[in-house]
């Protein structure tokens, strides 16, 4: 696998949040998941990546599985690699987060075919506008 140098800079940043081995698998899902034109499933990025036939597509589940990393310190981190480079010091930030490519799909997936803007049942009663 060969994750081309301008997206390694970027990964770069996040290296202190994985374990060599770990760091080795997200580089090669990343680049599969922005290289690959099929299903944007763990398998699929894993064969987008060119990885399918020389290295066994269970490293790729682990990593989501069993691996050691905090979602969390990872989306710090590019975060902040993002405000330094792009912001000018002291600016504000305004930040909008859209997730609709990743579909989740199956019985236990939280988010899936949620709506927060349901009405109650007797909206049109106590006066509230309905919905067109």
């Amino acid at each position: 696998m060969t994750v081309p140098s301008s997206l390694l800079i970027v990964l770069e940043v996040r290296r202190p949040c994985f374990t060599a081995p770990s760091f080795t698998t997200m580089a090669a899902l990343v680049t599969g998941m922005l290289s690959g034109n099929g299903p944007r499933t763990v398998t699929g990025m894993w064969q987008a990546a060119g990885l399918a036939g020389k290295a066994h597509w269970s490293r790729a589940h682990r990593f989501f599985s069993r691996a050691v990393w905090d979602l969390d310190q990872v989306g710090l981190a590019l975060a902040r690699a993002v405000v330094a480079r792009f912001v000018h010091r002291g600016a504000a930030v305004t930040l909008a987060v859209d997730d609709t490519l990743f579909h989740r799909y199956g019985r236990r997936s939280t988010a899936r075919s949620t709506s927060t803007t349901a009405l109650p049942k007797d909206a049109t009663a106590s006066g509230a506008a309905t919905a067109s």
